[in-house]
């Protein structure tokens, strides 16, 4: 991962091999007065691809770091939730939320050639962050298309609690909606993309560190596989 800051630009690159192609995803966070553009771009060989999506939010630039995205928490776990089993069957409907009170904190998936999907198992925890406010909400429609790319940011204030998918047999691909808890009293450090999270058609396994909450999901699918990269974007916080 590279990581470059000039003046009110921040770049944030992940390189992704493929058997017979290069691309890349970039992450492109620009903070001039209160404007943030987080951008996807995938190149390949043959075709150029941009996802854009905009979101305002109050930006500083602070020398190596961008402080934007939310205000949440740092602090030590006080509770931790984990079911154990699959949240979803293969081509079923995905729908977790974490208990009130509680981020997604543990991320589990495998997935399965035969039915070109995958399985999910979530944890949740609780930090120390003061008081919880009880806002939460759904993002009122799928964020993707099917094949289409995943680039979501839950509003200021805001980091993921809750995973809603659907499965289509045609596409052989899921259409994604979060929900996202807001807190208070708390100031962003950093904010960063965690590289993916696994590879194609193999298993997923990610913990969210101490200190870090899971402000945004990034994916990308791709029809040679019909599975998709996962990618986290993570931030972390003090008072």
């Amino acid at each position: 991962m590279k990581v470059k800051t000039t003046q009110s630009r921040c770049f944030i690159c992940v390189n992704i091999e493929t058997t017979q192609s290069r691309c890349f995803i970039c992450v492109n966070i620009e903070t001039t007065q209160s404007r943030c553009f987080i951008c996807v771009n995938i190149e390949t060989t043959q075709s150029r691809c941009f996802i854009c999506v905009n979101k305002v939010y109050q930006a500083t630039m602070a020398q190596s770091s961008v402080l934007v995205l939310l205000v949440l928490a740092l602090g030590v776990d006080l509770a931790w939730t984990y079911t154990g089993h699959y949240e979803n069957e293969f081509d079923k409907e995905l729908n977790f939320q974490c208990p009130e009170g509680q981020l997604l904190s543990y991320l589990y998936s495998i997935h399965g050639n035969y039915h070109e999907d995958r399985r999910w198992r979530f944890g949740c925890r609780s930090a120390n962050y003061g008081t919880v406010s009880s806002s939460c909400q759904w993002t009122p429609e799928y964020v993707n298309n099917y094949d289409g790319a995943v680039s979501y940011l839950c509003p200021a204030n805001m980091a993921l609690a809750g995973v809603h998918s659907v499965h289509s047999n045609y596409y052989d691909d899921r259409r994604m909606k979060f929900k996202c808890c807001g807190h208070s009293g708390f100031k962003a450090d950093s904010c960063e993309m965690t590289p993916s999270l696994n590879k194609f058609d193999r298993e997923l396994k990610y913990n969210v560190p101490s200190g870090k909450v899971i402000a945004g999901w990034v994916s990308v699918h791709f029809k040679k596989f019909e599975d998709r990269r996962h990618f986290m974007i993570v931030c972390s916080y003090s008072t």
